[in-house]
């Protein structure tokens, strides 16, 4: 069992305020829910008593939600401990580290039983008298279903809870339409898994048909709480249960309903999230102050099997395409994942993919992290490809580097973001634990977005690794990182070249006269481009004089060459990474391609959000990690979202 110091749960200075090293801690396990194993998270005081009083179940939100307040909710869940009362956090069966679904399956109902199991690992590791559930969004109505199936549940506390599961679907829908413009709210026709059967993608995640006929049906005043005690805590701006909190008051309930406004903000993207400290101390308090009549709560009988903590056994092939995965994984054979703890200070976390008993090939991979997400990688998109890997024959390791996920912060627990400054050798540390664990002889680093530019970097500052798959970088060199006018230079050139085409076009001379576009922008971003460019030619002409040049792409590019590393770049249509990286590694490009491989995808944005553009992406980096790396040129290939990008020759080594 792993016990932080106050500065090692997470880089937030509001997280470390929660926590102790004397108070609580946190302990990865895996336990069963029916036929499928589910990963969680036990928090608990440092010293437990005999038979606590209460404990607490949290039910985590859908989708973009759900990996947006994950900080939130490992900082929740330490507090909780603190106080004295254990608590579980765990991914439904298809999300988060847990085992998958089939395309077709129920959802609520799949996950309102997870929440049951949930519960008798809770009494059965803690020997806990009552249970109290936590849910946000959907998972405060999941939560409320699981409370009138069962008796005995002690409270209930539902935050931004959904009132009408149809008007949720709705939201849904609306959602995606604006965060894809390109795509139809409903894509029924354009997805080859749950949506094409008339289920629903949201923000990158699959509900199935069934889970959308069921979820339509659903509304909380005909529900109720199934607990005599609730906290209801709504949003400020979209206040949605103060009908149902008035309904549960006239059903004898003893309900609190406050109505909060930091909920927007924990529900930012995770490199933005904050953690709602007032929110936190307010839960706190409540269960507090309610913890003895949890003493009350009847006990209940056992349903479920004992829980693992040490591996993850997933069997031989696929019953289905998993609901969060573009393609159902391809081969048959058995692999196991387990949790794996790296270094002391900070102590570093991942979970370990290994492939079939008796692989020969010794090979592995490390997922980092993309901008705030946790090891689950963008939409789970890392979980994904472990297990295709894994089956594949590679070791594959997702880990969370410092002040990330739920790895611990960094020792002087100051924020970075998502470019800490010992990332390299977090890094670093990840590839050695793969090599002398596992006897490994080549290994490839995968990452997307900041993810990519720690892989480079890695690379470059001889981290030893063979392979590099990088994603949409938008960044290349350290001064681009750390300072944030330089962050912007990606998004600058993209930009710069969404002004030219624009000044051919009709329609945008059309609102320059009407005074609706933005000149002195407009003139500051291609004046800015101009700058750029300049500075590139004079770059590269320096590089053909031969002088030194500080922070030189194009010189580490033809560096990693020499060591025979092979570079695998993959870029959405229009992400400004690739004219950076065009613009500042120059002729070097053109020098290193038979060590480089240089992959375009059209209709997919930043972060591979759709389904189908990221079961694209999935394809690409995997026949890339399938290719022999062996030096020969290779052409410049174009993707699009329907299409395999590549066909690369050779069987898989």
């Amino acid at each position: 069992m792993f016990t932080p110091s106050s500065s090692e749960l997470d880089c937030d200075d509001l997280i470390a305020a929660f926590t102790s090293p004397d108070l609580c801690s946190e302990e990865p396990l895996y336990f069963r829910s029916g036929q499928r194993q589910l990963f969680g998270w036990l928090h608990q005081p440092a010293q437990p008593s005999c038979s606590p009083e209460l404990g607490v179940v949290i039910c985590a939100p859908f989708g973009f939600e759900a990996m947006c307040m994950h900080r939130s909710a490992r900082a929740l869940a330490a507090a909780i401990a603190q106080t004295g009362i254990p608590a579980l956090r765990f991914d439904y069966a298809g999300s988060g580290d847990s085992e998958d679904l089939p395309a077709a399956s129920d959802q609520i109902e799949t996950w309102t039983a997870d929440i049951h199991a949930a519960v008798e690992v809770l009494r059965r590791r803690v020997d806990v008298q009552g249970i109290g559930l936590l849910g946000v969004r959907l998972g405060a109505l999941l939560a409320s279903l699981a409370a009138s199936e069962r008796p005995g549940i002690a409270a209930l506390i539902a935050v931004a809870p959904i009132s009408s599961g149809r008007q949720y679907l709705r939201e849904l829908e609306l959602a995606g339409w604006s965060r894809c413009s390109r795509q139809p709210p409903l894509l029924r026709s354009a997805l080859p898994t749950a949506a094409a059967s008339g289920g629903l993608e949201a923000d990158g995640f699959l509900l199935s048909a069934a889970s959308v006929a069921r979820l339509a049906g659903l509304d909380l005043l005909r529900i109720g709480a199934g607990a005599a005690d609730v906290l209801i805590l709504d949003r400020a701006d979209l206040p949605l249960g103060q009908r149902w909190s008035e309904h549960l008051a006239r059903g004898g309930a003893r309900v609190r309903y406050v109505q909060r406004a930091d909920y927007a903000e924990m529900m930012k993207a995770p490199q933005f999230s904050v953690v709602p400290r007032d929110m936190i101390e307010l839960i706190c308090g409540w269960l507090c102050a309610h913890r003895r009549s949890a003493a009350a709560a009847r006990r209940q009988p056992v349903l479920q099997g004992e829980p693992t903590t040490q591996r993850l056994q997933l069997a031989g092939g696929d019953d289905g395409a998993a609901i969060h995965e573009g393609a159902a994984i391809d081969d048959g054979a058995a692999i196991s994942e387990r949790p794996l703890w790296m270094g002391e200070d900070p102590m570093l976390f991942g979970i370990v993919s290994e492939p079939p008993a008796g692989e020969a090939r010794r090979r592995g991979v490390v997922l980092l992290n993309s901008g705030g997400d946790h090891h689950i990688g963008p939409r789970r998109m890392h979980v994904s490809l472990a297990r295709r890997w894994a089956r594949r024959g590679y070791v594959v390791l997702r880990m969370d580097l410092a002040g990330l996920g739920d790895s611990g912060a960094c020792p002087s627990g100051a924020a970075q973001g998502i470019f800490p400054a010992q990332a390299v050798d977090d890094i670093a540390l990840g590839v050695q634990v793969l090599r002398e664990r596992y006897r490994l002889g080549e290994v490839t680093l995968c990452g997307l977005c900041s993810g990519a530019y720690h892989a480079l970097r890695a690379a470059v500052l001889g981290v030893p690794v063979e392979r590099l798959l990088m994603v949409n970088p938008l960044q290349y060199l350290p001064a681009q990182a750390h300072r944030p006018e330089e962050q912007e230079l990606a998004l600058l050139l993209s930009s710069a070249r969404g002004y030219g085409r624009a000044a051919v076009t009709l329609r945008s001379w059309q609102k320059l006269l009407c005074g609706r576009v933005n000149i002195r922008r407009a003139i500051s971003v291609c004046a800015r481009r101009v700058w750029l460019s300049s500075g590139g030619v004079l770059h590269e002409i320096a590089r053909r004089l031969q002088l030194p040049l500080a922070n030189d792409l194009g010189r580490q590019l033809r560096a990693l060459a020499a060591r025979d590393i092979r570079m695998v770049f993959v870029f959405s249509k229009g992400d400004g990474g690739l004219a950076l990286l065009r613009l500042q590694a120059g002729s070097a490009l053109k020098r290193i391609e038979p060590w480089m491989r240089l992959h375009i995808v059209e209709d997919a944005d930043h972060d591979f959000t759709l389904t189908q553009s990221r079961a694209q992406l999935e394809r690409i980096l995997s026949e890339e990690l399938y290719a022999p790396r062996t030096a020969r040129r290779l052409p410049i290939a174009t993707a699009s979202a329907a299409v395999p990008a590549v066909q690369v020759p050779g069987s898989v080594p």
